[in-house]
């Protein structure tokens, strides 16, 4: 129900296909028509894909179009679930063949029912009524279509009454619709009406309607323009009369429609007018009965307040009573009137016992006020009580009886808008079977305009499918050689690795040869400085430091010098070993190495590593 009522116009020209000559025009709009689907108004090829995916969505095997999809709705019987006062809204919404006098009764009678139902159920706001703005606004706009394929201009009361509104309503809601173009028309404010305008008259809505006017026109002139020229002035008389009468019969229809409206509008015043005036005496009986419950909580209240204030009077009363009586009784009995005031005492004791009677003629003078108005407050709410029971008595039946008159009135209601229904959708499946029947010439070609289609969406998915495959063999090519190349730049990383690995393999060995080859010198020199050693101890003995000898202060002397030099004296220079006798000793047979220049730390053999790395790099070898 809320989808704007646009398309209704276009439906309503649609509506009219049945007419002679209607297949020739259909089928040049075949195409479109197929496509026109529910969101319509999209032009050129993104309209058209855009519609047919939401047709395949749908599951229509075409374009589904507004029309299709409720016919579909009735086929399927989703309506039947739907409440009868809403089905009634859009059989008032969608149907083509009516009047705006009709069509504006229906719907402020099926609109009004609605708000009724909604206040009797006592529904929050939020459920049903949160969408009545809406629909009071599709209505109007529906009846504005409607007026301007009828008329070129309507006055603002005559539009006010059809609507069912005042001007305050209808005139800015006109205005909002010409600014949004919902319908071509233009607002003159000046002579207080509405033009409709602006619809291209070779539109498809309005082709078929003048082409019905100019050929209604032709016979209307064949028929006045008589050949015979005998029977001419009757042919003329007879056709005007009977215009005459089409005339009068199309005025007193209308003004029978405009009373019925009229009436239907006093009666839906005066049955608002009773409800305001049931709530209002309800509300009434309310306030009335809660204020007599208040003006008795009052009562009652006081009255405790009185017994209190009576109760503590009655005690003070008691006690003065007996304050007043005790000094006599004292006197008369302890004390004794001296002579002379025997007078005076007797005196007062009577004026004490006049005062105590008084004080408990006004305590039985309070108690017995309270008595009797304890009784009349006891009266009073038994007549209070008594009026109430029989005032509820009275009303009872008529709350039943008003409570059942409504409900008969709502069954009645909704029986009549069943059969509506019914009625309604008979003929709206006598109108799709004779649709039916009309498109039936044009299946060829439809079936062909389908196998077109299907056609041409196979080869542009073929189409898309070869350049599709083409890329994605180009990209598998790609990342073939970039993965081919990467495996060549690892092996050969792979291989520089291992060769790397191997010149440090070689150089290990080569350092390990020429460290054991320098720990074999190192231990060919010591072996020969030991056979030295031995040689010339074997002449003079062993060597043995100062410090080692018996009495020696610690300073170094040479063997044999014990007459010779001083002690303390210095080792020959070079170090030298002198034997006891004075005579040097022999020179060492290893060269000592030129002066400034430090000692090789290896010596290279003949054929070494180095030299046959430069044979392999002569060579050209890795």
């Amino acid at each position: 129900l809320a989808v704007p009522a646009t398309g209704s116009l276009t439906a309503a020209g649609a509506g009219s296909l049945g007419n002679e000559g209607a297949d020739d025009e259909a089928t040049g709009d075949l195409r479109d028509a197929s496509l026109d689907l529910l969101l319509g108004g999209d032009a050129g090829k993104h309209g058209r894909d855009k519609r047919l995916r939401i047709a395949g969505l749908v599951g229509f095997p075409v374009g589904a179009s507004r029309q299709a999809l409720l016919a579909e709705l009735d086929a399927q019987n989703v309506m039947s679930l739907v409440r009868p006062e809403l089905r009634a809204i859009r059989e008032a919404l969608e149907r083509t063949q009516t009047t705006p006098f009709d069509f504006s009764s229906a719907f402020r009678e099926a609109v009004s029912h609605v708000a009724e139902v909604e206040a009797a159920l006592g529904v929050e706001e939020g459920a049903l009524a949160h969408y009545m703005p809406q629909l009071i606004a599709n209505g109007r706009v529906r009846l504005l279509q409607m007026l301007s394929s009828l008329y070129d201009a309507v006055s603002f009361d005559s539009l006010a009454k059809m609507a069912g509104e005042d001007f305050a309503e209808i005139e800015p809601f006109a205005v909002e619709v010409a600014r949004t173009r919902l319908v071509p028309l233009i607002v003159d404010h000046r002579a207080r009406m509405v033009r409709f305008g602006g619809v291209d008259v070779e539109s498809r809505a309005l082709r078929h309607q003048l082409r019905d006017f100019a050929r209604a026109l032709s016979k209307c002139s064949r028929a006045a323009v008589d050949t015979t020229p005998a029977a001419s002035s009757k042919a003329l008389s007879s056709l005007f009369n009977n215009l005459a009468k089409g005339l009068a019969a199309e005025q007193t229809l209308m003004h029978r429609r405009q009373t019925h409206v009229e009436e239907k509008k006093a009666a839906d015043a005066q049955k608002r007018a009773d409800a305001e005036e049931a709530a209002r005496k309800e509300a009434e009986a309310v306030a009335a009965a809660a204020a007599e419950a208040e003006r008795e909580r009052l009562e009652a209240e006081a009255a405790k307040r009185r017994q209190r204030a009576a109760e503590r009077e009655a005690r003070e009363a008691a006690r003065l009573a007996a304050k007043a009586s005790a000094p006599a009784s004292v006197v008369g009995a302890d004390i004794v009137p001296e002579d002379g005031q025997e007078e005076e005492f007797q005196s007062a004791a009577a004026a004490a016992t006049a005062e105590a009677e008084r004080q408990q003629a006004v305590v039985d003078e309070k108690r017995k006020a309270l008595a009797e108005a304890a009784k009349r407050h006891e009266k009073l709410i038994k007549n209070l009580d008594y009026l109430e029971r029989a005032r509820r008595r009275e009303e009872l039946p008529l709350l039943i009886k008003d409570a059942r008159e409504r409900h008969r009135a709502d069954v009645e209601y909704a029986a009549a808008m069943a059969e509506k229904a019914v009625g309604a959708a008979k003929a709206a499946h006598a109108a799709a079977l004779a649709e039916k029947k009309r498109l039936e010439s044009i299946r060829p070609i439809a079936e062909r305009y389908r196998e077109e289609l299907v056609a041409n969406r196979k080869a542009t998915f073929e189409a898309r499918k070869a350049e599709r495959d083409a890329e994605i063999r180009r990209l598998v090519e790609e990342k073939r050689a970039a993965l081919l190349q990467q495996k060549a730049e690892a092996e050969e990383a792979a291989a520089a690795e291992r060769e790397a690995e191997a010149r440090r393999a070689a150089e290990a060995e080569e350092q390990a040869a020429r460290e054991a080859e320098a720990r074999a010198l190192a231990k060919d020199a010591r072996a020969a400085s030991d056979r030295n050693a031995a040689q010339q101890g074997g002449q003079a003995g062993a060597y043995k430091p100062p410090s080692a000898r018996q009495g020696g202060s610690g300073a170094y002397r040479p063997p044999g010098a014990r007459g010779g030099a001083a002690a303390g004296a210095a080792p020959p220079s070079g170090g030298a070993y002198v034997p006891r006798g004075g005579a040097a000793a022999p020179p060492s047979t290893a060269a000592a190495p030129p002066a400034g220049t430090a000692p090789p730390k290896f010596q290279t053999k003949p054929g070494g590593w180095r030299e046959r790395m430069k044979a392999k790099e002569a060579a050209g070898q890795k």
